[in-house]
């Protein structure tokens, strides 16, 4: 079932990651290409908080903090916590849509809509 939801979408090309490194998941382990430390979230807890307090208050732009991050040494922890929550978001998300037939048809939904709205604008310009 998940290479018939995965043909034709770019879904295919994305990596999802084991949270419990020595867990086996029989049917799905083809699909994991990692694990995750999430031992870096709980640690870094605050400082994440503290970035998310900062975007959601504007008191700091997100291209800042995206830069910083992107320009931070291998060895920053906040910036290795922050991948490792966005690899558990982002690998829960996969995992759900592939399990929902809802969410899938909500997602569709919306990417229809915005192809539409590209259409007409389109055909406007014409």
């Amino acid at each position: 079932m998940i290479h018939e939801i995965v043909a034709g979408h770019d879904l295919a090309d994305q990596q999802l990651y084991r949270i419990d490194r020595d867990a086996v998941y029989r049917n799905l382990a083809g699909i994991f290409r990692g694990g995750v430390d999430v031992d870096l979230i709980p640690e870094q807890w605050d400082q994440l908080v503290r970035v998310a307090a900062s975007l959601k208050n504007r008191v700091c732009p997100a291209h800042v903090v995206v830069q910083r991050l992107a320009n931070s040494s291998p060895s920053d922890r906040l910036a290795k916590a922050l991948t490792m929550l966005g690899r558990v978001v982002k690998t829960i998300y996969i995992l759900k849509y592939f399990n929902e037939e809802d969410l899938r048809h909500r997602v569709q939904l919306q990417l229809n809509r915005g192809e539409h709205r590209h259409s007409l604008a389109r055909w406007i310009f014409l």
